[in-house]
């Protein structure tokens, strides 16, 4: 079902948010309605990600090597199928650096 795919995908960002986020941290959700569509911004505090790789974090099996830090688990395939998903359910899924560090990942749904 659709609202069992967008249960998936947010966890699956959840978890990659959490994962990047040092442990003293918040990891900030916003909620809103914007026109015909629901709006949620998840935002973590760690490292961000490089600008030439934004849109390959959604790519299946891709992962960025972080230097000096402890190798971080998981297959490369969350954010790939968080963003079938959503775009299964006729949504969006973006992800772009905040400005003072850390990823923001936003995700647009229609209201019906």
């Amino acid at each position: 079902s659709s609202a069992r795919a967008v249960g998936h995908a947010f966890e699956n960002i959840l978890r990659n948010a959490l994962s990047h986020t040092p442990k003293e941290e918040p990891v900030k959700i916003n909620l809103k309605t914007v026109m015909q569509n629901y709006l949620v911004e998840v935002d973590d505090y760690g490292p961000g990600v490089a600008k030439q790789h934004l849109s390959d974090i959604f790519k299946p099996f891709f992962r960025l090597a972080r230097a000096g830090r402890e190798c971080h688990r998981g297959f490369g395939v969350g954010l790939s199928l968080a963003k079938r998903h959503i775009e299964v359910c006729g949504g969006q899924l973006v992800a772009e650096n905040l400005v003072n560090g850390g990823l923001r990942m936003t995700i647009t749904l229609p209201t019906r």
